[in-house]
């Protein structure tokens, strides 16, 4: 009988360290921030949006079919580097290019 009064504590106290953060969760920071990539031929506005994380990585992504656009990362010697072949307007999306998320 006393092993079930002990079991509850322990679950809850396990529950309740399980949501505490860490100092190193604390500092993360993340960012998103949209700005205007371009007008599509029925008026629309299609905007960029630029997630960026903790660590310096960036992803670019258009509304316009959720293209990724550009993406930085390091190599194995630590040089930032764009690994996505995108364009940095919506122009060349809306001509028909390859790789305007068309399949």
């Amino acid at each position: 009988m006393r092993r079930i009064p002990f079991l509850l504590t322990a679950l809850v106290g396990l529950a309740i360290f399980s949501c505490s953060k860490t100092k190193n969760e604390e500092k993360m920071i993340s960012t998103i921030s949209k700005e205007a990539f371009g007008q599509l031929p029925d008026g629309q506005q299609a905007d960029l949006y630029t997630l960026t994380n903790a660590n310096g990585m960036t992803v670019n992504i258009t509304n316009y079919g959720g293209i990724i656009t550009k993406l930085t990362a390091p190599d194995k010697n630590g040089q930032w580097a764009d690994v996505v072949l995108g364009f940095d307007s919506l122009a060349p999306y809306l001509s028909g290019h390859p790789f305007s998320a068309r399949w």
